[in-house]
Order: structure tokens, then sequence, then C-alpha cells
């Protein structure tokens, strides 16, 4: 009996070593996974509404799933409702898209309905990038249709140790389905946002952009190849009005011009980095940049500034430059709209000046500068800096140039330094420009073989003394991309570079036809 009782208890200590081991084998599998589901409200307005449809999140349209454990889920709820006098469709997409998961299949969703919505027939694999996950589901005038989209990280009772540190997130955006007839351009682009060539930049004013080194933005205006930037939101018009607007770049340089040029005497000749018309410290009226004035006469057909046929090229004081043959035409002139555009200086953080090789001259820190309210000038007196241009931030017109944000926004990254990583590196040289994060300038639209100017003032810090007219030089240097190396650097506004006029459309402007490519642009009325 003895005995027995021996092997029993021998047994017994067998079973619960075993135990002891899987369970220690499965500790180290997973331990590194911390359960963190977040589900919050991330964009401020819970309620969104749209022509006829109102669509209601329980706590924000953003799901997110970070750091977590196999086995772990999330749910979203929300409504859509139809307010309208009119049955109606709508699409829903998953945009944002963040997944970094290294084994997709392990990610996976479910949409149900019980009120007539969409509801998935089995689990599909989450995306890896934007995607439409309801189409063109009618809603009639009146109805509700109730959603709960499910998340989950699927536990496969194997070792899922490829998908440490991963996360996932998305914002779902619901686009109401619009007569083909009378759909906006800005509409129309709305409605592919579930296209890779196309992405959310995430600020504030959260624009719709191109990104890629291709992409099928193309679009013939003026009888000639212009691309799309994107869909910019919260844009000031000459009525102040805060619209959604189509904003596009000449596909090609008009050449090589200078940005503002000053007589001898000012600033050492090297221009002066004031887009607009302001005034000088005695009150008398100051015209604005050379390059602003040639762009918003001359190019529009108002032959006033060029009226012996040159622009200002790069020559300091001499206008020696043949202006463009090919100029804005009638028809192309009344489709653009005259904007608010934001001059304020990137490389001016709230009233303190910052080299472009800080650590926080980044994208998201550059757009947000670009808008803040703060010029470029930072000095006053000496050789380099005597000009006496009371700086703006802000101007009213039509053609102007792309901003730098817009060229860092329109990065879709690559496999080894990803869209993400690109828009959190600084842009100078050893950012951008250092071959080692290649992926960001070579996958980029934007990025062509010639140096080109962008719209910011830019105010080195320094003495301007110690730097001559071809570097930076403090109050009176603009940014202008070295576009074959992928950076920014500050250049003296009388140099020439390549001049790529931009505009935004008006709201009334329509896609008739095309795909967006190159050799089928898209047609506008």
């Amino acid at each position: 009996m003895k005995e027995k009782t021996s092997k029993r208890k021998l047994i017994l200590i067998i079973c619960l070593a075993i135990l002891l081991l899987v369970g220690i084998v499965i500790g180290y599998s997973f331990a590194y996974f911390s359960a963190s589901v977040i589900n919050g409200d991330t964009i401020n307005n819970t309620v969104v509404t749209t022509a006829a449809l109102e669509i209601e999140f329980t706590d924000g349209p953003q799901v997110s799933l970070v750091n977590s454990i196999p086995g772990t889920s999330v749910e979203k709820t929300f409504k859509i409702e139809n307010k309208g006098t009119e049955p109606t469709s709508y699409d829903v997409y998953m945009s944002e898209v963040v997944n970094t998961f290294a084994d997709k299949s392990d990610l996976v969703y479910t949409i149900t309905s019980t009120d007539g919505g969409y509801s998935t027939t089995s689990e599909e694999q989450v995306p890896a990038a934007n995607k439409k996950i309801i189409e063109s589901q009618v809603i009639n005038s009146g109805e509700e249709h109730n959603y709960t989209l499910r998340v989950e990280f699927k536990e496969k009772f194997e070792i899922q140790d490829d998908n440490k540190d991963k996360e996932f997130s998305v914002v779902i955006r619901v686009n109401e389905e619009k007569d083909p007839s009378t759909k906006t351009a800005v509409d129309y682009i709305k409605d592919l946002d579930n296209n890779s060539d196309l992405a959310y930049d995430g600020t504030a004013d959260n624009n719709l952009r191109y990104i890629g080194a291709n992409p099928n933005n193309y679009v013939l205006f003026n009888n000639e190849l212009w691309r799309i930037i994107g869909v910019m939101n919260n844009t000031g018009t000459s009525s102040r009005n805060s619209e959604s607007l189509l904003k596009i770049i000449r596909s090609e340089s008009l050449g090589g011009y200078s940005w503002d040029v000053t007589e001898s005497g000012i600033n050492n000749m090297d221009g002066i980095n004031q887009w607009g018309e302001s005034t000088y410290e005695d009150n008398t009226p100051y015209e604005g940049a050379d390059l602003m004035r040639e762009l918003n006469t001359d190019y529009l057909g108002n032959i006033t500034v060029g009226t012996d046929g040159y622009w200002y090229g790069g020559i300091a004081g001499r206008k020696e430059t043949t202006m463009p043959t090919t100029l804005i035409d009638t028809t192309a002139q009344s489709m653009v709209e005259s904007v608010v555009w934001n001059t304020s200086s990137p490389t001016n953080n709230a009233g303190t000046f910052e080299d472009y090789s800080s650590e926080t001259f980044i994208a998201q820190n550059v757009y947000v500068r670009e808008r803040d309210g703060y010029d470029g000038r930072l000095c006053t007196s000496g050789t380099y800096c005597n000009d006496t241009v009371n700086r703006t931030t802000s101007w009213t017109g039509k053609v102007a140039l792309m901003y730098p944000s817009d060229y860092l926004f329109a990065t879709s990254g690559g496999t080894t330094t990803n869209r993400n990583e690109c828009l959190n590196l600084k842009v100078n040289y050893s950012g951008w420009g250092s071959s080692t994060y290649s992926d960001c300038k070579d996958n980029d639209w934007l990025n062509i073989s010639t140096n080109e100017w962008t719209l910011s003032a830019y105010a080195h810090i320094g003495t301007p003394q110690t730097y001559n007219g071809n570097t930076f030089v403090i109050s009176h240097a603009d940014f202008v991309l070295e576009l074959s190396d992928g950076y920014f650097y500050g250049y003296n506004a009388y140099g020439a570079h390549g001049v790529r006029p931009v505009v935004h459309l008006k709201s009334s402007v329509r896609i008739t036809g095309g795909t967006g490519t190159s050799a089928d642009p898209y047609t506008l009325v």
C-alpha cells in the first residue's frame, strides 16, 4: 500500500513539474505583452454630419490595440442616421491605418448590424492600409443603422513572438455617396480615401494628401499637367470662409527665378523674406516679394512686372531672365480661388528661433509653425539685415508656392524607414538628407532633381557677418528644397531656384474624367 502511495505522489510531482514547465514557456513567450486597449476619443467631435447623414460614435472614431496579448479584442459602436428626406447610400472606411503587426493574419475584424445595416459573414483580416469596409449601403429617410466593429488579436495557441511591441490603430470614417453629376473635385478625391496613394496627415486640420513615389494624382489644368497635393481643410478664402479645397502644383518647374531681389545697400543685395504686401517702418507701402508679384500679375495674364519680358533670375539687383511663355489662361483662372496663405517661419518656435537641424524640426511641428503667427525676421541691423520692412504672417492671393510641410507629408516611406518614421525625422542633411533614410525622399513624389523654392521664410541663428551671400543669411534667406538630396536649407532670396506654382481650386470645380495617371489625367470643369 505504501509503495502505491509513493508512486502516486511521484506521478503527481512529475505532472506538476510538467505543468510548471509549460507555464514557464508560455510565460516566456507572452510576458512582454501588456494588455492595453485604447478605445478613446482622440478626435474631439463624436458626432459627424454630412449633407443628409449624422454619424455618432460612442467614444470617438478611433480604434486601437497597443502591446496587447493574443485573445485581446476591442469593440467600437457607432450609429448612422439618415436625417434627409430621400434615401441615400454611404461608404465606411478604415482610415489612417497604422498596422505594424508582423503577421497580419493575427489581426481580424467583424462588423455586425441588427437593424438593416451591413454585416460581415465571417471574420476578415484587418488591412495594412486604408480600406473601404462597407460599400454603397442604402439607408432610407428617418432610418438608423447601428454598428458594432470588433477587432481581435487572434489567439492561435502557438508562439506569436513576432508581434511583440506591435500596434494597430484606425479612424472610422463615413462618406455619403453623392450623385456623380454633382460631385465636386473635393468629394471625388475624398471618396478615394481607401486608396493607398492617399493618407490623412494627422494635423489639426487632418488634410487628405497624395503620398508615395508616383501616385495617380495628375490633373489637366491650363492645358498642361499639374498634380494634386491633396484636400486642404479649413482653408480661409478671400471672403474669410473656411473651406475644404483641392490644392494643386504644376508638374514641372517654370524655370529658375529669384524669390526676391534688393538693390545695392539693402540686405547686401540678397533680398527680403517677406512674401506679401506690407509696409516699411515709416508706414509707406511695400509691394511684396518679386516672385509673388510676378506670379500674381504676369503669370495670371496681367503683364505688369515683366513688361520688358524678364523676371529676376539669380543676379543680384538685375532682372535678366526671360519670363515664362506659358501663362494661366482665362479658363484656368476662373477655377482658381483666392485664399489665405500662411507665411510664418518654421524656424521661429513661438518667438524663439531654432535651426533646422534641431531634433524638433519634424513634419508636424513644421506644419504648426507655418501657421502660428511668428515671422522670419531675426536681426534688424548690419550689412545683411538693414531692410525696414514689417513682416506679416499671412497673405491673401491666388498663386504661391508649396509649404515645406507639403513636401514632408508627401512621403509614403518604404520598407526600411516607414512613413511614420520619416515624419518624425528632422529634415536637414543628417535626417532626410542621409542615405540611411533614403526611403523618405525616394518615396516622395514632390521630390524632383532640382533645387526648388518653398513659401516659408528662413531665419538663421548666428551673426550675419560670418556668412556670405551664398549661404544662411539671417533675415533674408528663404527655405529652398535641396530636392536632389531631399532636405531643407536656407538660401539667399535672390538665388535662382526652381519655381512650381501652387493654387487652390474653387469648391465648385468638378472632376469629369480621367484616371489620374500622367497619360490619362483627371479633367476639370
